[in-house]
């Protein structure tokens, strides 16, 4: 009985008129605001970002959502612990994996909150990400985005700004 009833939910899920998928690429710019340059020098670092996401949408306005990026960076985050004690973070070609949902408020622009991990050859951390997408340019199934990220890295914040092209299947 329980299986009769995981299977009408799950044909239900994926059946209804609201169902679809959307795939997109983005490409921008992550700001370390607190970063340091490995030439030692203390200036913002700017990272050339790029990024993947897929995205389920149950509902019309409802989705089940990854977002995954590559910033191409090396820096050092100077962060201070609990005990006062300042630590340097070296931060080398940051891998970010996030799953999470996604809001619908209107036919071009969304919100997606979500949380997971950011790793690199020095070390793994936890990450909260919101992201938000406006659609300025909408052709058959495409979608040309502005997309705009804030994420909280355990001690840090970094924000991004890009592009991003999407494929609604």
């Amino acid at each position: 009985m329980r299986l009769v009833l995981l299977m009408a939910l799950f044909s239900a899920l994926t059946s209804s008129a609201g169902a679809q998928h959307t795939l997109s690429v983005f490409s921008g710019g992550t700001w370390y605001p607190t970063g340091t340059m490995a030439t030692g020098s203390s200036n913002t670092v700017v990272a050339y970002t790029l990024g993947f996401s897929y995205a389920y949408w149950f509902t019309e306005s409802w989705s089940v959502a990854t977002f995954d990026d590559i910033d191409f960076v090396h820096a050092f985050i100077e962060r201070e612990d609990e005990n006062g004690t300042v630590e340097i973070l070296e931060r080398e070609f940051v891998k970010v994996f996030t799953a999470g949902f996604e809001y619908k408020f209107t036919p071009e622009w969304t919100l997606y909150a979500g949380g997971g991990m950011e790793t690199d050859a020095h070390r793994t951390l936890p990450v909260i990400r919101l992201t938000t997408e406006y659609a300025v340019v909408t052709q058959n199934s495409w979608e040309g985005m502005l997309s705009a990220s804030a994420m909280h890295k355990e001690s840090y914040f970094v924000f991004s700004l890009g592009l991003a092209l999407a494929l609604n299947l």
